[in-house]
């Protein structure tokens, strides 16, 4: 009696040493790799198309007492009411070392406005009047007039509108958080844990 046909495939052995193995596999991560920069870049590209305004992917790090101080200045300019500057500049600070594209933004907002500056006064932008503050600034809310009216956009209205979307609109937004509310004669603001520390004021004399 036959024994019964065998339908196990037939497989032509292939010998692998361990280097050629690992060698396929590390290029198959480097194939990997490259194809997800590829698509990473990809999806940079289509946001920019999407979006004009977003920010290059330039790198973050700590701001520059000089930058600080010029943005600190406008945020006063802008705001136009008296602020406590510190969680401003904490603010500066958080996103310069967190958000990519944004220390690099500062760094160009404080060329700008200096560069205008020295030609209005002759001096830094920090150390100008409010009123020239206020009037170099006013170039924000041109270039936001233009885009909003379809006007022909004039030369470094991106920039101008860069520094509306990610410096002066965030500015306003933290002073509606914030400042605004002791303006409006709140002890503080909102989610503020005062109360606390007040056992340790010394109590006020009635009249």
């Amino acid at each position: 009696m036959q024994d019964a046909p065998s339908y196990r495939p037939k497989l032509n052995a292939v010998h692998l040493s361990r280097r050629t193995f690992v060698g396929l596999l590390a290029a198959g991560a480097v194939g990997l790799i490259a194809g997800a920069l590829g698509a990473l870049d990809s999806l940079r590209g289509l946001r920019h198309r999407l979006d004009p305004l977003a920010l290059d992917d330039a790198p973050t790090g700590p701001i520059n007492t000089v930058n600080l101080r010029t943005l600190l200045a406008a945020t006063r300019a802008v705001v136009n009411e008296p602020i406590e500057g510190e969680h401003y500049a904490a603010f500066f600070r958080w996103r310069a070392e967190h958000l990519r594209g944004h220390l690099a933004l500062y760094d160009r907002f404080h060329a700008t406005v200096n560069q205008m500056a020295e030609r209005a006064e002759g001096r830094a932008f920090a150390q100008c009047l409010v009123a020239t503050q206020r009037r170099i600034l006013q170039r924000v809310f041109e270039a936001r007039t233009d885009a909003t009216t379809m006007r022909r956009p004039r030369r470094g209205d991106r920039d101008w509108l860069l520094y509306d979307r990610y410096i002066v609109r965030d500015v306003l937004a933290l002073f509606a958080r914030t400042d605004v509310w002791t303006l409006l004669g709140y002890e503080t603001w909102s989610g503020t844990p005062r109360g606390l520390d007040r056992y340790r004021e010394v109590p006020r004399r009635k009249a």
